[in-house]
């Protein structure tokens, strides 16, 4: 009864938080991180820092976002509103997709003395970089969406399932081309670099090679006619679409979109000719889960940013409580097609009040303690890096 009257506090507060801005114009255990041999007045310090915020002194979060992106900011409003239930004080702030500004955030969150970074990194070599500043600096740093280069200075991360993402669209596809081995895919990616977008593409060739006995750069050469990034922006992906129809005569059998925000710019370049193509797309709007009761032609993989800002929120109050929990963990997904979409759970995306309601209800099913380990390292996907954008020009 206590957790739900508290939670049932997470959503009021948080309806009272938009409220007031409209009307203004199994596992690996995770322990702290070492301190860097010092001299023992350093190292009393460090413990001290690792310590959990005393009574009265609120944990200082800073909470660094790639860029302006819905998948992030929806992380983010859920993190926040479970973060400052519980007391903490969070600090937002973005990147613009700019690896430079991304460590000077990180730098200025040092700076600040906040006691944990919550990092959404630009690119997973540069996102490295910035968890040893983190570590060198003696600050927790736990990495939401993406998965660094590197796991030094890493003490969690929850991202997201997109090479499972990529599996997931070969097997529609082959079922709806009628295992066509000759299908023919127009690829819309988001923003290169993160490993995201890469590791989708990856997830693609390789299940659609073992379905149909080819290497993964087979499945490029011959099943992928044209690929560039939208870089998940809608404006973009329309421009991207008319290239992609322009270059290609429209003569091909699906689409995949990188995200929802892509799918709409997708839908609006091919206007009146959606019926020719299927179309595999991820996130779990609850728009396209609507559209999705009508439309045979159309999925999506619910992969929903709203589930990885609950799960960072658990991983860091597992970490200040010294419970046990898994050290790297993957959102949790379901794919939603017609006839899936049912009998599926989809947890709420866009409606972040919603999704705290669930939580509220113990609906969400996250728990991160009983989450399994997914290891520190994604699929190698360094090969994909030259293919970025190879078919476009």
């Amino acid at each position: 009864m206590k957790k739900r009257v508290l939670m049932m506090v997470v959503v009021v507060m948080f309806v009272a938080v938009l409220v007031a801005s409209c009307s203004t114009p199994a596992a690996t255990e995770t322990a702290a991180p070492e301190a860097p041999a010092a001299e023992e007045a350093a190292a009393t310090e460090t413990e001290a820092a690792e310590e959990p915020a005393a009574s009265g002194d609120a944990l200082e979060v800073g909470y660094i976002l790639s860029g302006p992106d819905i998948y992030y900011e929806q992380s983010y409003r859920v993190f926040e509103a479970l973060a400052e239930a519980e007391g903490w004080n969070v600090t937002k702030t973005a990147s613009d997709y700019d690896p430079k500004k991304e460590t000077n955030n990180v730098q200025d969150m040092i700076a600040k003395g906040v006691d944990i970074i919550v990092l959404n990194d630009v690119t997973s070599s540069n996102g490295a970089a910035c968890a040893k500043l983190a570590y060198e600096a003696n600050i927790p740093m736990f990495f939401v969406t993406t998965l660094p280069d590197d796991t030094e200075g890493v003490t969690a991360s929850c991202s997201g399932a997109w090479y499972q993402v990529g599996e997931a669209w070969a097997e529609w596809m082959a079922e709806k081309t009628e295992n066509n081995p000759d299908a023919t895919f127009v690829l819309i990616e988001g923003a290169y670099g993160q490993g995201t977008t890469e590791l989708m593409r990856l997830g693609f060739l390789d299940k659609w090679g073992e379905l149909f006995g080819k290497t993964a750069q087979e499945v490029f050469d011959e099943n992928i006619i044209y690929n560039q990034t939208g870089q998940w922006q809608t404006d973009q992906a329309v421009t991207v679409m008319q290239d992609a129809m322009s270059k290609t005569g429209g003569d091909f059998d699906g689409i995949l979109a990188a995200n929802e925000a892509m799918l709409l710019g997708v839908q609006k370049a091919i206007a009146g000719f959606e019926d020719q193509y299927w179309i595999a797309t991820e996130n779990g709007y609850e728009e396209t889960v609507d559209e999705i009761m009508t439309n045979p032609k159309l999925m999506t993989v619910s992969c929903p940013a709203t589930a990885e800002g609950e799960i960072v929120f658990q991983q860091i109050k597992a970490y200040l409580e010294d419970v046990p929990f898994p050290k790297y963990v993957k959102c949790p997904y379901v794919v939603v097609d017609s006839d899936t979409v049912e009998t599926v759970v989809v947890l709420p995306y866009k409606d972040e009040v919603e999704y705290l309601s669930w939580v509220a209800e113990d609906m969400t099913g996250i728990d991160v303690t009983a989450m399994e380990d997914s290891g520190s390292t994604d699929p190698d996907w360094s090969g994909m890096v030259e293919l970025n954008g190879a078919k476009s020009a």
